[in-house]
């Protein structure tokens, strides 16, 4: 809102607020992995209750790693956060404490790249407990583009697809063989496909 009507009075309303949520996150969100980042205790800091992140399933209550996780999102968010306060700082005459926020931010930033950027994978991760990268690919990996965090030598090269898993089917003894030549094609191969193929076909051969 700032950025685009240069109002002094909006900075002054919202910056007691944004101080004092900055200051709830470095205190209760403060991640184990490294003084820097913040974690993500369960989906309702986040919203993503259907996230990978929480486990292969894709839900909370099944969980298949400890938690909290240190996520690659929540963590720009919290860069992007203190770069406002070293802005509103700036603003309102503080410029100690403008360079201050202003280092914290750049501190996040370092701390997402050096923790959670895979060179291998060409992709942010987010980190388990114990400071391990967890191998999941979630979208949240491409948070870090909003902050301009990544250098254009680190997007240069594509990341490689993750990998598929083989489509688990549930096939009638008559349809097996069908039905196994139809897993090895999708997961060996992205077809387009064919409606026409699955109304047309007699209904003991589908699986």
């Amino acid at each position: 809102v700032y950025q685009k009507t240069s109002s002094l009075d909006f900075v002054k309303r919202m910056y007691p607020h944004l101080v004092l949520y900055e200051r709830w996150l470095t205190s209760e969100k403060m991640s184990g992995a490294d003084p820097d980042l913040i974690v993500y205790s369960n989906w309702c800091d986040v919203g993503w209750d259907d996230s990978k992140r929480w486990g292969k399933s894709g839900f909370l209550e099944s969980a298949d790693w400890a938690l909290p996780v240190t996520p690659v999102d929540g963590n720009v968010y919290l860069s992007i956060l203190r770069n406002t306060l070293s802005e509103f700082s700036n603003v309102l005459g503080d410029q100690e404490l403008g360079r201050e926020y202003a280092e914290k931010a750049a501190n996040t930033r370092r701390a997402i790249d050096k923790r959670m950027w895979s060179r291998e994978k060409g992709f942010y991760f987010d980190l388990l407990p114990n400071g391990e990268m967890m191998d999941v690919w979630t979208p949240a990996g491409f948070a870090p583009m909003m902050a301009k965090i990544p250098t254009e030598e680190m997007y240069s090269r594509p990341p490689p697809a993750p990998s598929r898993a083989s489509p688990r089917r549930r096939c009638h003894s008559a349809a097996a063989a069908t039905c196994s030549r139809r897993s090895i094609s999708a997961a060996t191969s992205r077809p387009k496909v064919r409606w026409s193929r699955f109304r047309s076909a007699p209904a003991r051969s589908r699986c």
